[in-house]
């Protein structure tokens, strides 16, 4: 099994990374309007040999992650691709399922915002995400600070 690597994002990296952002984004939603132009307006108020990194398997990226301010709060964002998140099947295995995918860009993103001077971390997660996310975080030293619930019903056709 091929170990998952960190490096510096690079315009050249722009479909990989959307098409990955996308990816994730309809899995969870079922379908996404983001797309490259949007990707690109975010990377153009970023440093991205400084504030965002890519994660590749040898042969496509699989893990994207950008730390930035917004509003004098630092924020980052991390998208994990499908593929790898998805439990082992014999035919349909990933090769960087459990290689550190995740942790990388956790533990990328929690350096960077030590090196700005953050000394406390808190991120959001969606309590039915069942890829492993809360025992990476708690792994990672962190503890459940806050919790709510959001009721839902799907709606029929109004007359």
């Amino acid at each position: 099994m091929m170990r998952a690597v960190v490096g510096p994002a690079v315009v050249a990296d722009a479909g990989a990374v959307t098409e990955l952002v996308v990816a994730r984004q309809s899995s969870l939603y079922g379908e996404s309007a983001f797309s490259q132009a949007d990707l690109e307006a975010e990377w153009s108020d970023l440093d991205l040999e400084q504030n965002a990194r890519v994660i590749g398997d040898g042969e496509r990226i699989v893990g994207y992650g950008a730390v930035q301010e917004l509003g004098g709060i630092g924020y980052a964002e991390g998208y994990v691709h499908p593929r790898a998140l998805r439990r082992p099947r014999p035919l349909h295995a990933s090769p960087v399922r459990k290689q550190g995918v995740g942790a990388a860009l956790l533990s990328d993103a929690l350096g960077r915002f030590w090196q700005r001077g953050e000394r406390s971390v808190g991120l959001g997660v969606d309590a039915a995400n069942d890829t492993g996310a809360f025992r990476l975080y708690e792994r990672a030293g962190m503890t459940p600070a806050l919790g709510w619930v959001v009721y839902e019903q799907a709606l029929g056709n109004a007359a």
